[in-house]
């Protein structure tokens, strides 16, 4: 009986032991998966930046552009026709 008794403990110490293990796994997995999340949205958070400093050089490119034509007397309503 007394024999039973600690094979039941034992068991049970190695499922307690093995579900521990499972755990600490488990929040390893989590910890490198957050850790990814983070990077990947610094690298959106970057593209994002990128894409409004692109956004204004655009801008700025197309009022220049604006202000050239103006300077030499080019009349915009007429470059704005379809092309036969």
């Amino acid at each position: 009986m007394q024999l039973t008794l600690v094979l039941e403990l034992q068991i049970a110490l190695f499922l307690a032991f093995l579900l521990l293990v499972i755990c600490i796994i488990k929040l390893l997995l989590q910890r490198k998966a957050l850790y990814l999340y983070q990077q990947s949205t610094e690298q959106f958070k970057q593209s994002i930046d990128q894409y409004q400093k692109s956004v204004e050089l655009f801008r700025q490119a197309i009022d220049e552009y604006e202000f050239l034509l103006k300077e030499h007397g080019i009349d915009t309503s007429k470059l704005k026709t379809k092309a036969p």
